[in-house]
């Protein structure tokens, strides 16, 4: 009998069809208010990114979201304090001709990088980063295998009957992305020692469960705070 591998006819496959990094960049001047100390010294400065809405329009995707600063800075009194920024982006991504389909299977990832700040005044900041957004599709399409033999010659009929009587089946997988809002409120006490200065927190996923049309997502927030011991 002719040696022959597993075979899959008419089925689908899970293709690539969207893979698009978009370079830009992000910025403000930022006033703090009047009680914040006036800034001696910047120490350090932060940028998170954070997509929040796509649309197709004429040809393009339309990218929008959030960045939020951080900055970390020594006051005139010698305290360290933190002023946050948040500003807008937009991102303005150009499609192959034939788009037509909406925008919900479309995956877009945005992170921003490289913050700078720069002082302008006692309490104003120049605010600049910049954003890279990636835009991902994964879409289905039609698979056929032609049956050859180790010498690529036909199959005899009793290779044939052997490859019919396996299992038809082909799993891929494909990648959807999709936005949750939601809150979460809890407690730490630091002592009357302690004095918290800025915190930066992130989702930590433990467990998706699916159900048959929703999926419910579990896990814990974690914050990670920077504080100032009076010992």
């Amino acid at each position: 009998m002719d040696k022959a591998g597993t075979a899959r006819n008419d089925t689908g496959v899970c293709v690539s069809e969207l893979d698009i990094l978009q370079n830009g960049e992000v910025g403000g001047e930022f006033t703090m208010p009047d009680y914040y100390p006036e800034i001696r010294k910047v120490i350090n400065v932060t940028a998170d990114a954070l997509p929040d809405s796509k649309y197709l329009s004429q040809g393009a995707l339309e990218i929008g979201g959030t960045v939020a600063f951080c900055v970390l800075y020594l006051g005139d009194d010698g305290s360290l304090c933190s002023a946050p920024y948040v500003t807008e982006y937009r991102q303005s991504v150009a499609l192959s001709e034939g788009w037509a389909e909406g925008s919900d299977k479309i995956m877009v990832e945005t992170a921003a990088f490289s913050p700078v700040c720069r002082p302008l005044a006692p309490r104003t900041l120049s605010l600049k980063a910049k954003i890279k957004s990636r835009v991902m599709k994964d879409g289905v399409c039609d698979c056929a295998m032609k049956l050859m033999g180790e010498d690529m010659s036909p199959l005899s009929m009793q290779a044939r009957s052997y490859v019919n009587r396996l299992e038809r089946k082909c799993t891929t997988a494909m990648c959807q992305s999709f936005y949750v809002t939601g809150s979460v409120v809890g407690e730490k006490s630091f002592g009357a020692k302690m004095k918290p200065i800025s915190c930066k927190g992130s989702v930590a996923v433990e467990k998706v469960i699916p159900g048959n049309d929703f999926v419910t997502v579990r896990g814990r927030v974690e914050l990670s705070c920077l504080c100032l011991s009076c010992e």
